[in-house]
């Protein structure tokens, strides 16, 4: 038992690796996943463009407020913390076609956020203290596998996400041959039944313009969500199975003396490098 506790096994830093990017993968998917399916929340909600387009910024708000759940990681077990606020995500992720209200949406997507900030604080953390001087290249194939998931996102929605169309496979053009469809004539052809099988010889039926395409939309963002809780389950059973644990590893100790940490505050400067570092990532964030 004493020597469990003072390294962790090779087996187990693979099983934990594996779960975190797992994890890291499903938080590119269903974070790609959402943008393409902005124009059908905009018609689901019958709000502007410009509303929806707060989206990112509620998701910024949570993941600012997530961040700061990481000082907690001092008083209560991260693996716990994580797990809980990864399976909140994703169900914020499966909510969003249920959304009926605009602030339904908002809140979805800052319980999402929420997960974000706690995750990158802690993922590329745990990475480090598993693997130490191992750890590059396990950090770059945790970025690798991230992007991997940004370009699997948009190929789950390719299928369902309607976008400018209408119904299946008619668009504005078709119905009116102009660009657009008059407010009042959309919400007077909404309450029509939808449940008529669409008349493929004429595209601009009844039916067609009353079409919900919420039922669509649930499947996608269902899949991801129910994928993304996976990887925190696969956590908490490893909490009861084998607990992560980190103690450093003493045969890669390297002897710092006190000459050579003043040297080090002296030409390595670290609050700016941090504030730096701060800034780029807030402004990348809100560009992206």
């Amino acid at each position: 038992m004493d020597n469990e506790k003072k390294t962790m096994s090779f087996k187990y830093k693979v099983i934990y690796t594996i779960i975190n990017n797992y994890i890291h993968l499903l938080f590119g998917l269903t974070l790609s996943s959402m943008s393409p399916a902005f124009v059908d929340y905009r018609l689901l909600l019958h709000t502007e463009m410009e509303w929806i387009g707060l989206f990112p910024m509620f998701q910024s708000i949570g993941v600012f407020a997530g961040s700061f759940i990481t000082i907690s990681f001092k008083y209560v077990n991260r693996q716990i913390v994580l797990s809980i606020l990864i399976i909140l995500q994703g169900f914020g992720t499966i909510f969003q076609p249920w959304a009926t209200q605009l602030w339904h949406l908002y809140a979805c997507i800052f319980i999402y956020g929420i997960g974000i900030g706690a995750w990158n604080g802690a993922n590329n953390v745990i990475l480090i203290e598993m693997w130490q001087n191992k750890s590059p290249s396990i950090l770059q194939f945790s970025q690798f596998i991230y992007g991997v998931g940004t370009v699997l996102g948009p190929l789950l929605d390719q299928n369902f996400v309607l976008g400018e169309q209408i119904c299946p496979g008619v668009f504005e053009h078709d119905c009116l041959g102009e660009s657009h469809i008059s407010k009042p004539l959309l919400e007077s052809l909404t309450s029509v039944a939808n449940s008529s099988i669409l008349n493929g010889t004429d595209p601009c039926t009844p039916e067609c313009l009353a079409y919900d395409r919420r039922p669509r939309l649930k499947i996608p963002l269902m899949i991801g969500g129910l994928l993304q809780m996976i990887g925190p389950g696969a956590m908490l059973v490893m909490y009861v199975l084998h607990k992560y644990h980190f103690v450093h590893d003493n045969k890669i100790e390297v002897a710092v003396t006190e000459e050579q940490k003043a040297r080090h505050r002296q030409y390595v400067p670290t609050k700016t490098i941090v504030v730096c570092i701060s800034l780029y990532l807030a402004f990348g964030i809100m560009s992206e």
